[in-house]
């Protein structure tokens, strides 16, 4: 079990998803030690692989956004890989629910080549850092056609 697997499995699933239904965001209490999160926090800022932009400067909030180039660092990979893996049957779900036609598949790298051949040819993997009083709008990105599993 990779140590992502293991800290998400001290996280109550259930739990998450309704935080997730009912905020629309979800906070992961614990599963980073503060030394850790610190730790990436300044590998972050020294990254030759991050692009750092102003959220307010594509009109996105208050902020900034990380974008990581062609490869995500450490453990930054497999964090996203595991998460996916994760939340992946609750988008479904709520696609499902909102009578939206599109499925996740259940592997993120299949997500990825669904992506590549929709035409989306810039990487969308980023982190933003706020700080207090700094907030990220409601947005949704897009780029090339949606190829996502239909149902119908």
């Amino acid at each position: 079990m990779t140590p992502v697997a293991t800290l998400l499995k001290s996280v109550d699933a259930n739990y998450v998803a309704a935080q997730l239904d009912s905020e629309g965001f979800a906070v992961l209490s614990g599963v980073l030690a503060p030394d850790r999160a610190k730790e990436l926090a300044a590998q972050a800022d020294v990254s030759d692989s991050l692009h750092s932009e102003s959220l307010s400067s594509i009109n996105r909030g208050v902020g900034h956004m990380l974008r990581f180039g062609a490869k995500l660092p450490g453990p930054w990979a497999t964090w996203r890989d595991s998460l996916y893996r994760w939340l992946v049957p609750v988008a479904n779900r709520w696609n499902e629910a909102l009578n939206v036609d599109c499925r996740y598949p259940d592997k993120f790298e299949e997500f990825l080549e669904l992506n590549r051949e929709a035409g989306q040819v810039q990487r969308l993997s980023h982190m933003n850092r706020l700080g207090e009083g700094d907030y990220l709008a409601l947005h949704q990105d897009t780029e090339g056609t949606a190829k996502i599993h239909t149902t119908r």
